[in-house]
């Protein structure tokens, strides 16, 4: 294909983008989780703190947060105090 088709072919698509519709987009009531998606029997297994595998990478986490690291030797908490807390709302 020569420069000039695609360069044509680019213009085309741009061209369909500006003139089509506006993505609609949801109103909060309308956003759910992927959890809602999800069959009851992986539900229970995600609330299942003892059988949920990915709680295994929480708890690493927590202790991470605890140990000291880096030339200055302190932890996250020596700064930041309990992740609970100081992490409520990071995303």
């Amino acid at each position: 294909m020569s420069a000039r088709a695609v360069a044509a072919f680019a213009i085309c698509l741009l061209a369909a983008d500006a003139l089509a519709e506006p993505a609609r987009r949801p109103a909060p009531e309308e956003l759910l989780s992927g959890a809602a998606f999800v069959r009851p029997e992986t539900r229970a297994l995600q609330d299942d703190s003892f059988a949920n595998p990915g709680l295994i990478w929480v708890e690493r986490g927590a202790a991470l947060w605890q140990t000291a690291d880096g030339d200055t030797g302190m932890s996250c908490a020596d700064c930041h105090g309990d992740a609970e807390a100081a992490m409520k709302g990071a995303v």
